[in-house]
């Protein structure tokens, strides 16, 4: 039982195009959306959304028992995921993880403008097994006007997500809500929502997270969940400005037990600035920090930093932080963190462009001690040639290796990059491969097109990985539909004009073969 959304980033909708007059449009757009459940609503006191159950499927837990096979049958084996979420309405911010027991978590939000009653929620998703069929999906959706989603397991395999709403509490903002479920996660009364943090961000932010991945939640290694959030809220009494380290370690479910420690330099006329940062624990509990869109005090121009910290970490001067690389001038570069078994940070990083044909390149970073100090880390370039290696995705396998997922602007797919030893010694020991291009999306998804349009073509991104300790790895990735579309004043003497609109959004999960 899959169905889909559409919020896009350029707001392009059917009902923008009808109303300039083009009604054939809307047969191109698709509507209705029957069967579809409705967007929770929540309590209009509290401003948190509750859950809605969607599907047929019997309840089956995290981590718990497939259907047992008929007399003489065998168990229900899995097949490679190649799927869109949803094939109805749009959608974006697909994740994926793997329980200990094989279980697939996915959870992405639908990408509608807020007409029609169209679904504009997070969802969440579980299979137990047999998981390339649709059916054997159970599905909660949460929240209304949702932008982004984010989802983890504990080390038990029960699922958490971090997702924000346009905010309830201060207009043009965000409100941020952490859900819980520790058993029975297909059936809606089993969730606990909470908004744990309000606030407000600039423009250019909003613009940014809607096309560069969301990596700002993790848990430690009990569970417990950690976020950094960026905020620029003078509405606020005190005004709140900064990059925000927030915790909980008990009782998460009310925000009052939730804390938070500033991180970055806040002066009384100025405040470093950050964009999409990506949060690692270490097994020790100690947290790392990255971000692609750093701006400091003492640089005109913006930087991958690195912020960490070792011990009593709800004070600001116990973080400290080294700029590791220059961001590059570009709309969309990206990072991610991970931190291996002995604490150590490993970073992906995607570059925009520098100078005489430089930068627009994916790097991997390492530094195994002193890492306050940029000179004790090491910087590989993937080898993967200009353009190709965005929003990156950095997991580490269960020895320690590293491995990538990240999105081919070549070819419009999705990208899978691996080393197995020696990995910050160059580009020649990693190797890299193409999991699905953009003819392959179009073959799985021929979209239609408005009339005015003369044909488009996918494109991916913000992919998120999951290595599972037993099987393959698998990916969510988000793909965008673009179409050239013509435009005709036939009052004036001028000739069309074209202009490239993103026609849909959509989740894919897809299996590492």
């Amino acid at each position: 039982m899959f169905t889909s959304s559409v919020r896009y980033s350029s707001r392009f909708t059917c009902a923008s195009l009808i109303a300039a007059g083009l009604v054939a449009v809307l047969a191109a757009c698709g509507g209705g959306g029957e069967g579809a459940a409705p967007a929770s609503t929540g309590s209009p006191s509290s401003g948190i959304p509750g859950p809605v159950a969607g599907g047929s499927t019997p309840d089956l837990p995290p981590g718990g028992t497939p259907p047992a096979p008929a007399p003489g049958g065998t168990p229900p084996m899995s097949a490679a995921l190649r799927m869109f979420v949803d094939t109805t309405y749009s959608t974006s911010n697909a994740r994926i993880a793997v329980d200990p027991a094989g279980g697939k978590h996915a959870a992405f939000a639908y990408y509608e403008p807020n007409v029609e009653q169209r679904p504009t929620s997070a969802v969440y998703r579980y299979c137990a097994s047999v998981c390339e069929n649709a059916d054997s999906w159970q599905e909660v959706r949460m929240g209304t006007l949702v932008r982004s989603v984010q989802l983890k397991l504990t080390p038990q395999g029960k699922p958490r997500l971090m997702f924000a709403a346009d905010s309830t509490v201060y207009t043009g903002g965000l409100d941020h809500f952490y859900a819980t479920c520790d058993t029975g996660c297909g059936q809606a009364a089993a969730w606990t929502v909470t908004r744990v943090f309000s606030g407000r961000v600039p423009a250019y932010n909003l613009d940014n997270d809607d096309q560069l991945p969301q990596r700002s939640f993790a848990l430690d290694a009990e569970g417990r969940p950690r976020f950094v959030v960026f905020d620029e809220n003078q509405l606020a009494e005190p005004q709140h400005f900064g990059l925000y380290y927030m915790t909980c370690d008990t009782g998460c479910s009310d925000a009052h037990n939730w804390g938070e420690t500033l991180i970055s330099v806040v002066q009384r006329y100025a405040v470093e600035r950050a964009s999409q940062p990506a949060l690692a624990i270490s097994p020790d509990g100690r947290p790392r920090v990255t971000s692609a869109q750093f701006f400091a005090l003492n640089s005109n121009l913006a930087v991958l930093m690195y912020l960490a910290c070792e011990q009593a970490c709800d004070r600001s001067a116990n973080w400290g932080r080294a700029e590791l690389m220059p961001r590059g001038g570009g709309s969309e570069p990206s990072a991610d963190i991970a931190v291996d078994a002995q604490g150590r940070p490993r970073i992906a990083f995607y570059q925009e462009a520098l100078l005489e044909g430089q930068g627009k390149r994916l790097h991997y970073l390492a530094c195994d001690d002193g890492c306050l100090d940029p000179a004790r880390w090491s910087i590989v370039d993937l080898g993967l040639g200009f353009s190709n290696g965005q929003e990156p995705d950095l997991e580490l396998d269960v020895q320690g290796r590293p491995r990538i997922a990240y999105s081919d602007w070549d070819s419009g797919g999705i990208g899978y990059a691996w080393c197995d030893q020696n990995c910050a010694g160059g580009s020649a020991n990693w190797q890299h491969k193409l999991l699905e291009q953009r003819a392959a999306l179009y073959d799985a998804w021929p979209v239609a097109y408005p009339f005015h349009c003369d044909g488009g073509l996918w494109n991916t991104l913000t992919p998120t990985l999951s290595l599972p300790a037993d099987g393959p790895a698998q990916i969510a990735f988000d793909a965008i539909y673009n179409a050239r579309c013509w435009y005709d004043d036939t009052t004036d003497s001028y000739p069309p004009t074209s202009e490239m609109h993103q026609i849909k959004r959509a989740a894919r999960l897809l299996t590492v073969e």
